[in-house]
């Protein structure tokens, strides 16, 4: 029921942030979500994030411009086959990822990279605008596809 309500992707985009910042107090997010102001100093290092010793965290960022770039490609490719189907609808996060892994070898793949991962940077994308979602609703469900965003 989340895509009947007009604020309800935006509060689900909310809940996806929450779950993959990693800088900014949970304090603030929570109270942002609930359209409210809570300074980061107020958290006294209440939350895991404000825990941590400055300079100090448990990840550490990595370039994906490749992967990404790669996503992108095999977004552009899984549409084309997609397209003589009838409606350009997208591809689901399941088929990007297995097309991704498909086009790509495993030499060309940064180490020690899994399925897992490209979905993180899937997340990372679509929160960039790279990639968005499309919606099909049926009687039963609401599917959700990506297509290109306006940030590719």
């Amino acid at each position: 029921r989340v895509m009947h309500l007009e604020t309800g992707l935006q509060k689900l985009y909310a809940m996806i942030d929450y779950a993959t910042n990693f800088e900014t107090c949970r304090r603030t997010l929570i109270a942002r979500y609930f359209g409210e102001v809570f300074p980061r100093s107020q958290c006294r290092a209440m939350c895991d994030l404000c825990a941590q010793s400055p300079g100090v965290t448990a990840f550490h960022k990595i370039d994906v411009s490749r992967e990404s770039q790669g996503l992108l490609r095999a977004l552009e490719k899984s549409m084309g086959k997609r397209k003589g189907r009838g409606k350009k609808k997208g591809v689901t996060g399941n088929q990007l990822v297995d097309e991704y892994w498909k086009s790509t070898k495993k030499g060309d793949r940064m180490p020690k990279l899994t399925k897992d991962i490209v979905f993180h940077i899937l997340v990372a994308m679509l929160k960039a605008g790279m990639i968005k979602e499309a919606f099909r609703h049926t009687s039963y469900a609401c599917n959700s596809y990506f297509v290109q965003g306006s940030f590719s």
